[in-house]
């Protein structure tokens, strides 16, 4: 007695083999339940996608304001420069009114703005 069927003779056809589509049974909740998974998980995806656009998006305006804060602070720095730089603010300047001018300088080399002191 053997356990194993004869096998299949030319005029007999062997039984095929469903394919892998045929077998799988999904219901109709299981494909709901996949479906909204996805939709969650893409949701989601995008929500930390915003969320990190917008915290992009804050920190460029802040860094915007201080570079606009620091331009104006250049500004500012500048013209109290110039200020401080101008001919009028030199000639009131303490130090420079307290200069006494030389009588007859002697030079160290002609092309040079360097004198000799006490020397008469």
């Amino acid at each position: 007695m053997s356990t194993f069927a004869p096998p299949p003779t030319y005029s007999q056809k062997a039984p095929r083999k469903k394919p892998l589509s045929e077998r799988m049974e999904i219901g109709i909740t299981t494909v709901l339940v996949i479906i909204s998974l996805l939709l969650a998980s893409i949701s989601l995806s995008y929500l930390f996608y915003a969320n990190e656009k917008a915290t992009q998006d804050y920190q460029l305006r802040v860094l915007q304001e201080k570079r606009a804060n620091l331009v104006r602070t250049n500004e500012v720095l500048s013209m109290q420069i110039a200020d401080l730089e101008s001919l009028i603010a030199l000639e009131e300047n303490d130090s420079i009114k307290n200069m006494v001018a030389m009588k007859n300088p002697l030079y160290i080399r002609g092309d040079s703005a360097v004198a000799l002191t006490g020397v008469q």
